[in-house]
């Protein structure tokens, strides 16, 4: 097996998602440069950033935030995690995302929800995106991911397109939960990739407050579009 493994790097080195590089010791997918240099939103450190501020007028949203700018650097990684097929990039950028998080005491929650995917588009993908940022999250802060209580209802199109009307119309029934008493009274955090008009975001949100009891929600996203 190390024959092997030594074998496999030699030929196929593994290489930095972002510039390219050889990777050495202590890397994970992406080189320490690359990940230094990522644009960070600076949203953990202000209590009335953009995102959260959308928020304002829901009692039950405890807090919002998002890592990075999305643009240039992070829609690479965010493209490669999605649609290339690299799933445990997720791991490493979910790792990240914790270990910045912590840093500002984020993770009072008792459990990370990863935004779901249709069966069909998780099919099609192999795995879901927001569940691997997950992981990386979980294994640095230990908390707990739910992914079996909310569930997309349906394959629905892309809402980035959809007017503000349309969207909140989309947005209806857009998930469910299969056992709401299970959260009531919980904290949990909603995990995404991106966060771009919200509209997803604000389905599971919709959702959870119909359907649970004084449940209070989190959402930590990678990358933030600004839109």
């Amino acid at each position: 097996m190390v024959l092997f493994d030594f074998i496999d790097s030699y030929l196929f080195p593994s290489v930095c998602h972002v510039c390219g590089r050889q990777l050495v010791a202590g890397e994970d997918r992406v080189c320490l440069h690359c990940l230094d240099a990522l644009p960070r939103t600076d949203f953990l450190n202000r209590s009335d950033n953009p995102l959260l501020q959308r928020y304002s007028r829901q009692p039950n949203i405890v807090s919002a935030t998002a890592l990075l700018h999305y643009g240039n650097d992070t829609r690479l990684l965010v493209h490669d995690l999605k649609y290339h097929n690299f799933p445990q990039l997720g791991n490493t950028l979910g790792t990240l995302m914790a270990d910045e998080g912590l840093q500002h005491g984020i993770f009072s929650v008792d459990l990370l929800v990863p935004v779901p995917l249709h069966w069909l588009r998780r099919l099609s993908r192999g795995y879901n995106q927001s569940l691997k940022l997950c992981e990386g999250i979980s294994r640095r802060t230990g908390t707990e991911i739910s992914t079996e209580n909310l569930v997309r209802t349906r394959n629905n199109r892309s809402q980035t397109a959809l007017s503000h009307t349309d969207r909140q119309k989309n947005k209806q029934g857009l998930f469910r939960l299969k056992h709401p008493e299970m959260w009531n009274g919980k904290h949990i955090m909603i995990i995404d990739d991106v966060f771009t008009t919200g509209a997803t975001i604000e389905a599971c949100i919709h959702a959870i407050s119909q359907q649970t009891s004084d449940t209070k929600i989190s959402i930590y996203t990678l990358a933030y579009a600004g839109v």
